[in-house]
């Protein structure tokens, strides 16, 4: 691994390089700089093998083949790529939400016997907000009636039903989308319509595909929302929660279990209460702090059942290198194959949760907890290394939560006291140094008083950076930025304040924002679109990352990119992408993955907002 001090400004990841290069195991970053030179094409967009006649490549100089097999140009091979990538999002979104569909149906089938409490009172809300049937005789109707919408609006074949689009996006922003044929949206057939590619062979202009490709992360707007909801109504909205984050976390005296990816909430919650039902029969002698659990990445559901996040996906390797790993549980997405091999090299047992139906939950997960429990003696714990960071998180921001503070936030933001809102998505780019760019304009952004708020990835950087502890709050933000936060914390009940930063949730919460910035839109009497909000991807690692910021400009959110994405072999595709749909979305993209300097790009977000914000006056 050459130069192993620019990886990661995280400083447990920096305490893992040196001892990994000295073992000779393998990182990702050790894969990347083996894969050197990656494949220019790719890069820029110009390879496709969508068909089994290629793969086809175009050449970025003009020198050779300028067209592929099927007579598709330049413009057509970035366009399709890009969007290949939104509807591969998309599926990755409308699949979260089926399986949690799924997972509610068979406990509202089998209530008596999983003893899952449900708020009942949410479900009453969310059916009158929605128009949809409250049955004041049986709550389980009510809640089997929501489940029959939420199915139909992914299902839709016509677009008669989209009770969610409808329901919470402001009617000023639909009737734009609908006038500009985004919608109606259909994510089920939308996402077939995207993976059919007919459009390869039946169009020169590339501007229908990348339209297209709107029209596939706006599909999987409903499909978020309706995830959110449901989570909502398993666990509340209504508090914040309080954790800590890092690999310090990790207890030397404990059975600790690590899950990673997507864990269906049946196989979550049956091994948190597995675990508790077996520390009250057992004591661990040996591990006197008896079972704990931790995650890796985001996992929405994994923080409401009180399950800290240790790190980001970027660096999931570092955990299983502490030594301290009992089990690890992977499900779908984020989870690289190489941990198969490190955790071979350590104790750790792995469990995939790849076909576990609802019914073997119980006996999965029972067996899961005891080979752990009888694992923990073959750690070695003279090599146990566990590195000293370790930092205090509050989080799960929503509308609802901040409701009562609406007025403030938008007060303060009309007098240019706080410049605007600043959202951070993304997952981490193993092309750049982890974190680093994130927290340096965040940081940039902070002390000159914009808000900033956070979904995914880039929550998880904050929450292992420190940045979402409210004791820093004083060292990083501006005078009003800083009593707006402590403002904001007394309007809850949090005498001390809120974090630099507010993280919402997962990705898949990208909705709480939406939601948040509607109610904001809503007392103003404006669209989205004219509100003085930005959003910033600093990290574009994962396919989803494309599919979350089509949505943000779909809503008229401007995106700044700090990735390089596979749009560079089109100057014609960059070109709409950056400038062409601010005509449609009234907002584009800012597309320059070369720009370094985190001053110049906080100066330009906030000249967005201080135009946005003298617009509405």
């Amino acid at each position: 691994m050459s130069d192993i001090r620019k990886k990661s400004i995280d400083p447990a990841v920096e305490h893992f390089l040196p001892k990994a290069f000295e073992q000779g195991i393998d990182m990702i970053w050790d894969r990347y700089e083996s894969a050197q030179p990656l494949c220019g094409f790719g890069e820029l967009g110009l390879s496709c093998h969508d068909c089994l006649q290629g793969p086809c490549r175009i050449d970025p100089f003009g020198n050779k083949a300028q067209k592929g097999i099927c007579g598709q140009n330049r413009d057509n091979f970035v366009a399709n790529r890009y969007l290949k990538a939104a509807t591969m999002g998309a599926v990755s979104q409308i699949n979260h939400a089926m399986t949690l569909m799924n997972s509610l149906d068979f406990i509202v089938k089998n209530l008596k016997k999983e003893k899952v409490q449900i708020d009942f009172k949410r479900v009453r809300e969310l059916a009158k907000n929605l128009g949809i049937r409250v049955n004041r005789a049986s709550n389980i109707r009510t809640l089997k009636n929501i489940i029959e919408a939420a199915s139909k609006d992914i299902l839709s074949q016509d677009g008669t039903s989209n009770k969610w689009l409808s329901t919470y996006l402001p009617k000023k922003t639909l009737n734009r989308l609908k006038n500009n044929d985004i919608l109606p949206s259909l994510p089920f057939y939308k996402l077939l319509g995207s993976l059919s590619r007919f459009y390869n062979f039946n169009t020169e202009d590339c501007f229908f595909p990348l339209l297209d490709s709107f029209k596939v992360s706006l599909s999987s707007y409903t499909a978020m929302h309706i995830a959110s909801d449901i989570l909502d109504i398993l666990f509340g909205n209504d508090s914040l929660a309080l954790s800590e984050s890092n690999l310090g976390t990790l207890s030397k005296k404990s059975i600790n279990i690590v899950l990673h990816g997507e864990i269906p909430i049946h196989i979550a919650g049956r091994l948190v209460s597995q675990a508790k039902k077996l520390s009250s029969k057992r004591n661990f002698k040996e591990a006197e702090d008896g079972i704990k659990f931790y995650a890796i990445g985001e996992n929405e559901y994994l923080r409401m059942l009180g399950i800290p996040t240790i790190t980001n996906s970027g660096s999931q390797e570092m955990v299983i290198l502490t030594g301290a790993i009992e089990s690890l549980i992977i499900g779908e997405e984020c989870v690289n194959p190489s941990l198969m091999d490190l955790c071979k090299r350590f104790h750790t047992k792995v469990f995939t949760v790849r076909n576990i139906l609802e019914s073997d939950a119980k006996k999965f997960t029972k067996e899961i907890i005891e080979i752990s429990a009888k694992n923990y003696k073959n750690r070695d714990q003279i090599n146990v290394d566990i590195p000293n960071v370790k930092t205090q998180v509050i989080d799960g921001f929503n509308g609802k939560i901040l409701n009562k503070s609406l007025k403030l936030i938008a007060d303060k933001i009309m007098e240019g006291k706080i410049r605007g809102i600043i959202i951070f998505g993304g997952s981490n780019d193993v092309r750049q140094t982890q974190d680093n760019k994130t927290i340096k304009l965040t940081l940039e952004l902070l002390k000159r008083d914009v808000l900033c708020v956070a979904i995914g990835e880039a929550g998880t950087t904050f929450a292992k950076m420190g940045l979402l502890d409210p004791a820093v709050t004083s060292r990083y933000c501006g005078k009003h930025l800083k009593k707006l936060l402590l403002d904001l914390g007394k309007k809850i009940g949090r005498e001390k304040g809120l974090p630099p930063v507010l993280k919402f949730g997962s990705s898949m919460e990208t909705t709480k924002i939406i939601d948040f910035l509607s109610l904001i839109a809503l007392r103003k009497r404006v669209e989205i679109k004219e509100l003085p909000v930005a959003a910033a991807y600093l990290e574009v690692g994962q396919e989803k990352n494309i599919t979350d910021i089509n949505l943000m400009v779909n809503l008229g959110i401007p995106t700044f990119i700090g990735s390089i994405i596979p749009i560079g072999g089109s100057e014609k595709v960059e070109k709409i992408l950056t400038e062409d749909i601010s005509d449609i979305f009234g907002a584009s993209i800012i597309y320059d993955p070369k720009e370094e300097n985190c001053k110049e790009i906080a100066s330009r977000l906030i000249e967005i907002l201080n135009q946005r914000r003298k617009g509405m006056k």
